[in-house]
C-alpha cells in the first residue's frame, strides 16, 4: 500500500509540472528591447508614436514605454487579416508614474 501511495505521488508530480509550448499558434511578441519590433518572425512591427522608452519593472533599460495619454503603438494592418476569427490575448503590465 505504501508503495502505490508513493507511485500516486510521483505521478501526480511529473504531471503538474508538465511543460506547455506558450509559442505554439503565436502571431506576434513584442519584447520592447529598445523598440516596438516583432520578434516571432512574422514581421508585425510596432509604430511607436509619443511613447518614449523607460526601464521596466524589473530595472532593466530601455524594455518597457512610457504613454503620456496621447501616446500609442500601432500595429500594422495585417495583424487584422491573420487573426479574422481567432481569439487575441493580449498581456499589458501597467503601473503608475
Amino acid at each position: 500500500m505504501r508503495f502505490f501511495i508513493v507511485f500516486l505521488f510521483v505521478i501526480y508530480n511529473s504531471i503538474s509540472f508538465a511543460q506547455v509550448n506558450i509559442n505554439a499558434g503565436l502571431i506576434s511578441y513584442h519584447p520592447f528591447s529598445g523598440n516596438a519590433n516583432d520578434i516571432s518572425g512574422n514581421n508585425i512591427h510596432g509604430t511607436v508614436t509619443g511613447a518614449t522608452l523607460t526601464t521596466d519593472r524589473n530595472g532593466a533599460p530601455n524594455s518597457a514605454y512610457y504613454f503620456n495619454g496621447f501616446s500609442y503603438i500601432q500595429l500594422p494592418f495585417q495583424i487584422y487579416i491573420i487573426l479574422p476569427h481567432k481569439i487575441l490575448f493580449i498581456n499589458i503590465c501597467m503601473g503608475a508614474a
